[in-house]
């Protein structure tokens, strides 16, 4: 039987991943118009005008489905002629990159809630 703190952070550990989103700005970025018709078609995923958001929600095929496309943009990107020769674009992609790598560990976190759970007892228990 769960004790009643148990309880508490497991609905509080619920309402953080429900509530959990990220928002990708394509704003200056090259060839997002196209990356960004992608993601009418999910659900996880709302567009507007140069920005998309993705809530973290229980469909995770989804989001490794929308993780697979930012991060294959976010790498041509990265590799690009536009990004060696301007620096300003380089730091867009770098953050673009970023946020490709929090979606991942949110990705990740819902895979695997168990993982935090542990590490709390464990940090209880010391």
């Amino acid at each position: 039987m769960k004790s009643l703190i148990d309880f508490i952070k497991e609905s509080l550990l619920a309402e953080q991943i429900n509530e959990s989103s990220i928002t990708f700005n394509f704003d200056g970025m090259d060839d997002a118009d196209e990356v960004i018709k992608k993601f009418d078609s999910f659900n996880s995923a709302s567009v507007d005008d140069k920005k998309v958001e993705v809530v973290a929600d229980s469909n995770l095929e989804e989001l490794k489905k929308i993780y697979d496309i930012l991060k294959e943009y976010s790498n041509k990107e990265r590799n690009s002629q536009h990004r060696s020769s301007d620096e300003q674009y380089a730091q867009k992609t770098i953050k673009f990159a970023d946020k490709v790598d929090e979606l991942a560990e949110m990705i990740e976190k819902i895979e695997k809630p168990e993982d935090e759970e542990s590490d709390d007892k464990k940090k209880e228990e010391e």
